[in-house]
């Protein structure tokens, strides 16, 4: 963003460097790690991490320079615009240290470097000091599950020659009629100097221009110049408006002693309420979760093209926030979110969930990061908000104090204390602007299920927590009651997690520093338990419900009219190793699309402008009237005045019911009810699927959700020439033998196998397994097997499924000796990748046997239980039934728990 006339030696390309492990010099080429140039312990895939390449330590970079004869008596900045914890030497005398991470480290070799040769030497470590700190290798900055804990430098390194006085930074405050840029004129002449500073600023043909007289002091002096602007073009998400602007410093004789030159925008970001607001246009932030993932390089990217790349795949998708997760990206990502408009949030590069800022030295330490950081990229418009690390417990004193630090230094951005701070006993900070949590209340026990506390997201690691697994499907759930009592705009934290199992084509992308270790032990593992073949089925059926469950999740924070966003975790995956494994994005790691879900459909429900078609059940009975409500969340800079046309249509597409509503306003900034409508449903004797849809006529805002009609009776005929039973045992084993057809139902305690649930797992399962959750992924299946004939089904798990799930156990058959076909498959997750099934046949000694996971005796007053019981119960019965594999005694004693008195042989109708 910032640029100089000033004249500068490029010092990118060839250095040798000394690590302790080498006794010789190497060749390598900065900007770099160690890792891109192979340098370092070579390793095996997952050895450490997912690196190819490992040192860990103290490297030394030298290269010759020569300083030219123009640049005598001129100041001299070496600049390094990434590193570790560094060090200088100039021909063997120490210059100094530097142990920002998240700022250029800037050197002043003034008094080091006449014009001639001289030996630049710059110790890089990665250990030791800073680096050592827990509250640092968990921070992203340097996890070894996303940006990797590389040694290098990155970014641009150079030595700058600029005049003796000369312009050291700029700071630029804007308001409705002007800009003012506060000028940090640094001078090295020791005597007063008379200086003119001329302003510039364009933006398209408008042109604006000041020129000032200031007079300096022999030390640092801040010169204001206040620049009148007309007609100003105000920056946001919509309108990504920046204007040039440069800052010519004079001599009094009119000779240019500097020229600097950045962009700025025009905007006011700030809190409206219990909301946030652009330019006084209320505002909802649909934000992305970042942690700095970059496979190739195993670090951010230093590139602005990279980043302008991904902001706008994630804008595409209806995201207009970033949340660094514990760490602050370079230049390039700021610049690259003014252009495309996209709201950023830096941490510091902390995690510390126990003493953070209780030591003096982290203390000092991270409160220089942080005003580094607001020094640095605080004119940046897309800089909107501040928070000090991530899940942060420890001295509130001090977290108290540097949001009111930062906000009396920079007035220009919102600052907050944390990101879901303190959330096993959480509670509303004092002194932020806002509250990221994913509670308003609760105490968190790993021990303790129930629904608990106040939750703002629709799932948490505890199965039983989340109203996704535990409170009948609807489109009306939103947090109202969550956040009643909070005075603050609050964020949901870290909003979904939801796990897909993965695309191994992903595999051939790694050409850089890093293997994709998990993924190919997965792969193995996948291939040893024999699932392999159905990876792309298991992909496709898990990215679905993740999406559905993803949909509910947004869906629900824009129902709740005085929330004020979310911050997914995550659109993309996460590439680490063990539990920073997390496969939980639409899209892969290189911010490619998945093929799960189409950008356009996403927007339906994550835009600036969504419609919500509210009811409070997905399943209905033929010839009942749906009645249901119609939203519009409107946060874009309009009001919206449309016709709506409402439709009903079938599953061959084809509309039964219409209707159009004329005169509607959505007004902006604001969740608005447009519509009541009622919904007359068809009878008919067969389950059917529907979709209901909302669509703005002239727009290309839209909504639309399956729901299904099923028959009024809930009653199961059992046909004559089958027998039913819950029990597994000796009259059960001598049906089969006799060459019964038998459907066996066990009783749920007698499976041995993983209870259901609908979501997928949560973010890795390695990660939460104490959590005790069933870990699966949903279910696979063919909607056109015989056994479905009856039941209005998809190839996954859908809303419709949700009470049968959950009124299920797969049945785990890993140890079976032999292969059954499975009906229903339930995928697990990809640590433990167990062979699941919710239904299979095949055939058992002479007999033919129907093994079902599901209880319907406990739902039949569900239509759709009943209809997929009967479903099943007419396919055992007919003549299609013709089970393709077989299995022994002994593998269903495997399967089921035996008893010795076998109760439950039954013939009669149920119901």
């Amino acid at each position: 963003m910032n640029g100089t006339r000033n004249l500068r030696l490029d010092l990118s390309g060839a250095w040798k460097v000394k690590i302790a492990t080498e006794q010789n010099w190497l060749d390598v080429i900065l900007p770099g790690s160690l890792d891109e140039n192979e340098i370092g312990m070579e390793l095996k895939p997952g050895e450490y991490g997912n690196r190819k390449f490992l040192y860990l330590g103290t490297a030394v970079f030298k290269k010759e320079i020569e300083i030219p004869l123009a640049w005598k008596n001129k100041k001299l900045f070496l600049y390094l615009e990434r590193s570790r914890v560094t060090k200088v030497i100039v021909d063997g005398e120490e210059i100094g240290s530097n142990a920002t991470l998240v700022c250029s480290q800037i050197y002043d070799l003034s008094e080091f470097l006449d014009p001639g040769k001289h030996m630049l030497e710059i110790e890089v470590s990665n250990t030791g000091s800073i680096m050592d700190w827990d509250s640092i290798k968990y921070s992203h900055i340097a996890s070894e599950s996303v940006q990797t804990n590389w040694l290098g430098i990155i970014g641009q390194i150079y030595i700058e020659a600029k005049s003796n006085m000369h312009i050291g930074n700029v700071r630029i405050d804007t308001n409705n009629h002007s800009a003012v840029f506060r000028a940090k004129v640094v001078n090295s002449l020791m005597q007063i100097q008379e200086v003119y500073v001329n302003v510039l600023v364009k933006l398209g043909t408008e042109i604006y221009s000041v020129n000032e007289f200031a007079t300096i002091n022999n030390n640092d002096t801040y010169v204001d110049i206040v620049v009148p602007m007309e007609n100003q073009h105000f920056w946001s998400e919509f309108h990504p408006d920046l204007y040039s602007v440069s800052l010519q410093l004079l001599d009094n004789k009119g000779n240019e002693l500097d020229l600097w030159q950045s962009s700025f925008g025009i905007r006011d970001f700030s809190v409206s309420g219990k909301k946030f607001s652009i330019n006084g246009n209320v505002t909802f932030m649909r934000g992305k979760h970042d942690a700095g993932v970059f496979p190739l390089t195993g670090y951010a990217s230093m590139n602005e093209s990279d980043w302008i790349r991904n902001f706008s795949i994630a804008k595409e998708y209806g995201i207009n926030f970033y949340r660094f997760h514990s760490w602050c990206p370079p230049e390039a990502a700021f610049s690259a979110a003014d252009k495309v408009g996209i709201y950023l949030q830096p941490e510091l590069p902390l995690w510390n969930p126990s003493t953070a800022f209780e030591d003096d030295e982290e203390w000092n330490y991270y409160r220089n990061e942080a005003f580094h950081i607001l020094t640095e990229y605080g004119n940046h418009p897309s800089f909107v908000m501040m928070a000090w690390g991530n899940e942060l417990n420890g001295s509130y004193e001090r977290m108290y104090q540097l949001v009111q630090e930062c906000q009396a230094k920079d007035n220009r951005h919102l600052y907050t204390i944390g990101s879901n701070n303190n959330f096993c006993a959480v509670v509303e900070p004092e002194k932020s602007d806002y509250w990221t949590t994913f509670w308003t209340k609760g105490v968190w026990d790993t021990k303790v299920a129930g629904f608990g506390g106040a939750n703002i997201r629709a799932s948490t690691p505890h199965p039983t927590r989340g109203h996704i697994n535990n409170e009948p499907p609807c489109t009306t759930r939103n947090y109202d009651r969550e956040i009643r009592e909070v005075s603050l705009p609050v964020m949901s934290h870290e909003v979904g997690q939801y796990q897909i199992i993965p695309d191994f084509t992903e595999i051939e992308k790694y050409k850089g520093v890093l293997f994709p270790a998990e993924l190919m032990n997965y792969r193995k593992l996948m291939e040893e338990k024999g699932l392999l073949p159905m990876a792309e089925s298991f992909h496709q059926a898990s990215g679905q419900l993740a999406a559905l469950c993803y949909r509910e999740d947004i869906e629900s924070a824009l129902r709740t009219a005085d929330f004020a966003g979310f911050q997914l975790l995550d659109l993309q995956d996460y590439n680490g190793r063990g539990s920073g494994c997390a496969l939980i994005g639409m899209l892969d790691s290189f911010m490619d699309s998945k093929g799960i879900i189409s950008p356009g459909k996403w927007r339906q429900f994550c835009n600036h402008t969504v419609l919500l078609i509210q009811f409070p059940k997905y399943i209905f009975r033929s010839g009942e009237t749906m009645k249901a409500e119609i939203f519009c969340a409107n946060y874009s800079e309009y009001h919206v005045e449309d016709e709506l046309i409402l439709e009903l249509k079938d599953e061959k597409n084809k509309t039964v019911w219409s209707h159009i509503l004329s005169g509607l306003n959505a007004p902006k900034g604001k969740l608005t009810k447009l519509a009541k409508i009622n919904v007359p449903l068809i009878n008919d004797d067969i389950g059917r699927k529907f979709t209901i849809s909302a669509l703005f006529k002239n727009s290309e805002i839209k909504t639309e959700h399956n729901i299904w009609v099923f028959p009024e009776v809930c009653r199961v005929e059992l046909p004559y020439n089958i027998y039913v039973t819950r029990t597994w045992g000796d009259k059960t084993k001598k049906l089969l033998q006799e060459g019964k057809t038998v459907f066996l139902m066990p009783y749920q305690e007698d499976i041995i196998g993983i209870k259901g649930i609908f979501s997928t797992d949560f973010w890795n399962y390695e990660g939460f397994q104490k959590y005790n959750p069933p870990g699966t992924m949903g279910i696979s299946l063919d909607p056109k097997h015989k056994a479905l004939a009856g039941f209005p089904t998809d190839t996954h798990s859908e809303w419709l499924w949700w009470n049968i799930i959950h009124n299920s156990v797969a049945f785990q058959a890993d140890n079976t000796e032999n292969k059954f076909s499975p009906i229903i498959t339930v995928m697990d997750n990809m640590n433990r990748q167990l062979v699941l099934a919710m239904a299979l046949e095949a055939q058992v000694e002479r007999g033919k046997l129907f093994l079902c996971g599901i209880d319907f005796l406990c739902q039949l007053d569900r239509p759709e239980a009943v209809a997929l019981f009967q479903s099943f119960l007419n396919y055992t019965a007919s003549s299609e039934f013709v089970p393709q594999k077989t299995i022994g005694i002994e593998d269903i004693d495997k399967l089921v728990c035996w008893h010795y008195e076998n109760l439950g042989i039954d013939e009669r109708p149920v119901g």
